[in-house]
């Protein structure tokens, strides 16, 4: 049956006393609700004594100087460890943060799980009458200190034969939750002592401050056909003379910043994510690229008109690359990001090279695929075949036009729309056959790049448009 008499309620508030578990512990076991019996725990308590002299004046004995923790929260919940706790977030970094609004996620010794498990049990076998729950025990989301004793704690968990059901598990506090949930009684006081013992030593706090994550998104250009998207580094060499993303984020560094001493970011806390990349050697031109930053643990959140068109002129200032369109983009437009790499369309410019004799032939033959789709199967290229899957993927070439390049009798401007995803390079030349069918094959000589641009790329984003003018 539940705690219902006044009595029963008394006798356990008694034996728990004598346990030296604190009031707000007394309390939970108590199956009390609501907020105002844990604010002041100790006077809620004196309610249910007439008597004055029994009334808990403190949860321990004024007599004992020196006492031990609490044996099931191991004081997490007193106040005076609440203060300290306080006054561990007051020496970190928080005054970095530029906010004013802060959240509180706690974490939470797993001892004090078994130690809770421990007691329950106990109350249940010295008042068998009464119905002491096991499940609205052990959620203890408000606690926030770790204990040096953990480890040994909990290493007879391990020990339980329903660990092996959960082989290859840490004892992380999700595991140990599920195994008492399961565990009998009787199995559990073969590895556990019932009441558990008293600690001796009091929990520490590990304080860390983290910021949500911000993204902020544009499109890029590439100027140059030395440059990465991303650093491309054999043997811990850089193989290219420029990187976008460096150039991208040291400009971020200059120009985000919140104070003049402290950095806003910090390199290694952002990571750029694109629609797609292009080859080193490939230029990016048109209205750029998409891609969006994703910014961790950011200091302030609040980037300004002024700061983005600060890095937008930095990264111009390169000569080598531009980010147009800066802003802030939200969470639930990231995933457009990667849809476009499958579903959009993609616009080259190539200069050919071939040894065919009759140009003019060449360009007609071409020509004849303007507008007219045309579907393809390429085997993962060669030159990617030690970092991707061997496969054969199917797609859509959906327009061809080629002109003749004034002064030249074997090169051609070939321009393509493509589907996302279709290696420009291997198509224009074949790759030994293993795309088809291939401009070569289409005109009947063999032919190759030259030189490629990418002059568009068919995707909404960002939606809003930046101008230079507010």
């Amino acid at each position: 049956m539940p705690i219902d008499t006044l009595q029963e309620k008394i006798e356990i508030i008694n034996c728990l006393k004598e346990l030296d578990c604190c009031s707000r512990c007394i309390i939970r076991l108590l199956e009390v609700t609501g907020d105002n019996p844990y604010l002041e725990p100790e006077n809620y308590l004196n309610t249910f004594y007439e008597d004055e002299k029994a009334k808990v004046l403190s949860i321990y004995p004024s007599k004992r100087i020196k006492r031990n923790p609490c044996r099931i929260c191991l004081d997490i919940f007193q106040n005076y460890m609440i203060e300290k706790f306080v006054e561990c977030i007051a020496s970190t970094n928080i005054n970095e943060y530029k906010y004013s609004d802060f959240q509180i996620y706690v974490s939470f010794p797993k001892s004090v799980i078994i130690r809770n498990h421990s007691m329950v049990i106990y109350l249940k076998e010295k008042f068998p009458n009464v119905n002491i729950s096991l499940n609205d025990m052990e959620n203890f989301n408000k606690v926030f200190r770790l204990y040096e004793d953990e480890e040994v704690e909990i290493q007879n968990i391990k020990k339980l034969n329903y660990m092996k059901k959960s082989k290859g598990k840490n004892t992380s506090k999700n595991v140990i939750m599920e195994i008492l949930d399961i565990c009998e009684d009787k199995v559990f006081k073969d590895q556990f002592s019932v009441p558990p013992k008293i600690p001796h030593k009091e929990p520490f706090a590990i304080v860390h401050c983290n910021a949500k994550i911000i993204w902020i998104g544009g499109r890029y250009l590439k100027f140059s056909r030395d440059m990465g998207q991303t650093p491309w580094l054999i043997n811990n060499k850089l193989m290219t003379k420029h990187c976008l993303q460096d150039i991208l984020f040291e400009s971020m560094e200059k120009n985000i910043r919140f104070s003049p001493d402290i950095l806003q970011t910090d390199k290694e806390k952002l990571t750029l994510c694109a629609s797609g990349r292009e080859d080193a050697d490939v230029r990016m031109l048109g209205d750029g690229r998409p891609f969006y930053v994703q910014i961790d643990d950011p200091k302030d959140r609040s980037i300004t008109y002024e700061q983005f068109r600060a890095i937008e002129k930095e990264v111009f200032n390169s000569k080598v690359a531009a980010v147009i369109n800066l802003q802030n983009v939200c969470k639930e437009d990231l995933k457009r990001i990667k849809e476009g790499e499958q579903h959009k369309r993609k616009h080259y410019n190539a200069l050919c090279q071939t040894d065919a004799i009759d140009m003019n032939q060449v360009v007609s033959i071409i020509n004849t695929y303007k507008n007219a789709p045309l579907e393809i199967h390429q085997k993962t290229p060669l030159r990617v075949l030690h970092r991707r899957s061997q496969s054969v993927r199917m797609k859509y070439i959906y327009s061809i036009e080629a002109k003749l390049v004034p002064g030249y009798s074997d090169l051609i401007e070939v321009s393509f729309v493509t589907q996302a995803g279709t290696y420009v390079k291997e198509f224009v030349h074949g790759d030994f056959h293993r795309t088809n069918p291939s401009l070569s094959t289409i005109i009947d000589h063999p032919i190759d790049v030259v030189a490629l641009d990418v002059t568009k790329i068919e995707l909404n984003w960002p939606e809003e448009e930046i101008t230079n003018a507010e």
